[in-house]
């Protein structure tokens, strides 16, 4: 990394722990009461058109600290950017939100490019081949997964890896590459206008071709599907601080280098993994069948018989995933809502599968006695995400139409009428300055959710009340990017104050691939490496906004994931196409939702999006 011109000490710096610029164009890092000489700074990154910074979830259990990690508390990292964005009322960013909305929808691409394991494509602009830049500090990595001891002994690299760790799973690719769709779908018209639908096509095509090898024996039989849910052991992988590109691989169990594959099959069922994939693949199928620069339809044949394939057997071997051995990130409790959405989203893509399309509303029914009361929408409770994704393919009858239209308005309900925090037990309920809060881990990441699926409701729910669900989802994303009483934005890379620290191994790491890496525990704060638009997961006490701790031990709060952005970028776009589409120029949408714009409160209805095509019956696989 270049550094700043001197070599010698510079002072001014206070104790921020961050970069100062001073008068001739050089600075400092600081770290609590320490000063270095400026030749040790890194570059301070450069916030031009050409970077678009942008855009998670983590579990109990995630995030074990490595036995030992390079610490190096002189070398301090420069990690300001200009401010991109504010959307709290009276800022000067506020003015051209669309601008604004396109930004941090954008920035979502870019930790899914941080995020890819695997041979990298030529189009992640995060790759240490395509320049010497401050982003380029990813490599090519774990390519021997599928291979070793305890795998299946095939070549499953690619995907994108799950967290700050290095596991990748099925269920939460599926998640992501279903919330990334259905969205997609719902607000099709505004990912395009703005920019945003071949970056969604190309990445969505990454998870699912990774989805496709995971798959790894198909078959119209159900009983003799193979899929893998799981590469990558938990406790092994979180014993492990560093780059990706140099974590051991083909070890025995026991050793740093153990990578085992777990698999689902008709023996060791896991209908709630498998139902999630299908669902993935007919939701991407969607998607490529599509016109853009990414379109496929061979692909989306493909993609098609595989997700029925899966659907068969989810629903004849009945299960719910649990790894073999070790800890298990992600226990699902229920396969009914993951059976619902692939029954809608493969009927969506396929309605000449008869046997699928003629008991949607059997699996949706099941799935809703199971989760009606549920107040959570993720990997955990896909239906809110599956009833909108049933809603947008007009493919229910009016009765079933009927009560998911009931379901999504009561849920949302939920999350716009919640209590203070502090005065009660139900869940989600409110901070002080409002925000929507459901759990301590990964608050962020359900909020996220929420907004989606109100901002989804605005357009698929006939009658929905448009203007309200508009703005709780603005004024939550507004909060997530800094409107809140810390001025603090959740998405590195995004505003004046955003987490410098996030629990990331990468990002801890510099780009250089032979420096060090900074642990948990080190006591500067600041990463390296921006975590460009991984959106974080927040505060941990719903009665306070200013729970939030920018600690890199703290994978509660401030580690991101693939699921937690996957929810936001189309809040963003949707947002992005209200904005451009509804509102005057001269009115942003929290003035709108104010009811400050000219005097006026009143909101045109949005008419209902058209039906997709009937695309033609998939070939053979």
């Amino acid at each position: 990394m270049a550094s700043a011109s001197g070599g010698r000490d510079c002072g001014g710096c206070g104790t921020s722990g961050r970069h100062m610029e001073v008068p001739n164009g050089e600075g400092c890092c600081c770290s609590s009461r320490q000063q270095v000489p400026c030749s040790m700074c890194p570059q301070r990154q450069n916030t031009s058109a050409s970077l678009q910074p942008v855009l998670l979830r983590r579990r109990g259990g995630r995030g074990r600290r490595a036995a030992a990690v390079l610490s190096m508390p002189l070398l301090l990292p420069l990690l300001l950017l200009l401010p991109l964005l504010t959307l709290g009322r009276g800022a000067a960013a506020a003015q051209d939100t669309a601008e604004d909305y396109a930004s941090v929808a954008r920035l979502t691409w870019q930790f899914l490019h941080i995020q890819q394991s695997g041979e990298l494509p030529e189009w992640n602009e995060f790759r240490r081949e395509a320049g010497a830049g401050p982003t380029n500090w990813r490599g090519d990595a774990h390519l021997e997964d599928g291979q070793g001891p305890g795998t299946v002994g095939l070549d499953l690299t690619g995907g994108w890896y799950d967290a700050g760790d290095h596991l990748k799973f099925a269920f939460t690719t599926a998640y992501t590459i279903n919330a990334l769709g259905i969205g997609g779908l719902v607000f099709e018209d505004s990912y395009r206008a703005s920019g945003n639908w071949d970056p969604l096509v190309q990445n969505v095509r990454w998870g699912a071709e990774w989805l496709v090898k995971a798959h790894y024996q198909a078959s119209d039989e159900p009983g003799m599907n193979k899929l893998v849910a799981q590469v990558g052991d938990a406790a092994t992988d979180h014993a492990y601080w560093g780059r990706p590109e140099q974590q051991e691989q083909l070890g025995a169990q026991g050793s740093p280098g153990w990578r085992p594959t777990w698999v689902i099959d008709a023996t060791r069922p896991g209908s709630d993994v498998a139902a999630a994939t299908a669902g993935a693949m007919a939701t991407a199928a969607l998607l490529l069948r599509r016109v853009g620069a990414h379109s496929d339809a061979a692909f989306a044949d493909v993609l098609v018989a595989r997700s029925a394939q899966l659907f068969a057997f989810a629903a004849a071997y009945r299960g719910l995933y649990r790894p073999p051995f070790g800890e298990d990130p992600y226990p699902s409790q229920s396969d009914d809502d993951d059976l619902a959405l692939a029954a809608s989203m493969l009927c969506a893509a396929d309605a000449g599968r008869e046997v699928v399309c003629n008991r949607v509303g059997v699996y949706w029914d099941a799935a809703f006695a199971v989760k009606q009361s549920a107040t959570n929408a993720d990997w955990e409770n896909t239906l809110p995400l599956a009833t909108v994704g049933l809603l947008w393919s007009r493919r229910a009858d009016a009765a079933l139409s009927n009560k998911a239209s009931s379901l999504l308005t009561n849920f949302v309900a939920k999350w716009r009428g919640a209590g203070l925090c502090s005065a009660t037990l139900e869940r989600p309920c409110r901070t002080p300055a409002g925000f929507a809060w459901w759990l301590e881990w990964g608050a962020n990441r359900y909020n996220a959710n929420a907004q989606l699926i109100a901002l989804a409701a605005a357009e698929v729910v006939p009658g929905a009340d448009t203007s309200g669900l508009r703005c709780f989802a603005a004024r939550q994303a507004a909060y997530l990017l800094g409107n809140n009483p810390d001025g603090q934005s959740f998405v590195p890379g995004h505003g004046a104050k955003y987490p410098l620290a996030p629990h990331h191994r990468g990002a801890s790491c510099t780009g250089d691939i032979n420096g060090p890496c900074f642990g948990p525990d080190d006591p500067f704060p600041a990463n390296p490496n921006v975590l460009f638009g991984g959106l974080v997961g927040g505060l941990t006490d719903g009665t306070s906004d200013l729970s939030y701790r920018d600690v890199r031990s703290n994978f509660q709060s401030n580690e991101a994931a693939i699921d937690y952005v996957a929810s936001f970028v189309s809040v963003a776009v949707g947002l992005w196409g209200y904005r451009t589409r509804m509102l005057p120029p001269f009115c942003d949408v929290l003035q709108s939702c104010d009811g400050v714009c000219n005097g006026s409160t009143a909101y045109p209805t949005v008419p209902l999006p058209p039906a997709p095509p009937s695309p033609p019956p998939p070939s053979p696989s």
